[in-house]
């Protein structure tokens, strides 16, 4: 067995991490372009967090937000980004750490990356299962290959969209499946 002394896991997580805040940036600047919207998942227990206590208490481990409609004060720096949504028709002020996302998905263009701990990552180019056809106090079922986030949180201005509903799954890719044990 061979040793990955170049840590190509982390190298691949780190550009994907990127690739999110390429997104965000390019969205803080100009606004969302066409159809694109974004479901962002994360560790509500990661370090640089800062969510209420309210919404740490509905969303004790992971939390999904949508940013689509109605959100505002996005701002993005190296580590990670901060936006305004509202929750229960109250303004309320996010902090993410990129570090402490699992999960990113923009549905209109089916690209989506999920984060599976410290040596796992997925991403599919391709058909979601479960984005289509929601009601604006749910999220999709954000399905990227075999687990799918259950806690999720939406703000409660986000339109549903009338799409159709057929599940499809796009093609996932685990770097797990290429290591030499």
């Amino acid at each position: 067995m061979t040793v990955d002394l170049m840590d190509y896991e982390a190298l691949v997580r780190d550009a994907y991490r990127l690739i999110v805040r390429k997104v965000l940036i390019r969205v803080a600047k100009t606004g969302l372009p066409g159809d694109h919207h974004f479901y962002v998942t994360f560790d509500i227990n990661a370090p640089g967090v800062e969510v209420p206590d309210y919404l740490h208490a509905r969303f004790p481990d992971e939390m999904t937000v949508v940013l689509q409609h109605d959100f505002w004060g996005l701002e993005v720096d190296d580590a990670g980004f901060e936006v305004q949504l509202h929750f229960d028709g109250k303004p309320t002020r996010l902090a993410i750490p990129f570090d402490a996302l699992t999960g990113f998905l923009d549905p209109s263009v089916q690209f989506g990356v999920k984060f599976q701990g410290d040596d796992e990552i997925e991403f599919s180019v391709g058909d979601f299962a479960g984005h289509a056809g929601q009601s604006s106090n749910a999220a999709p079922d954000f399905t990227i290959g075999s687990d799918s986030v259950t806690e999720a949180a939406q703000p409660d201005s986000v339109e549903s969209d009338d799409e159709d509903t057929t599940n499809k799954t796009g093609e996932v890719i685990a770097l797990s499946n290429y290591r030499k044990d």
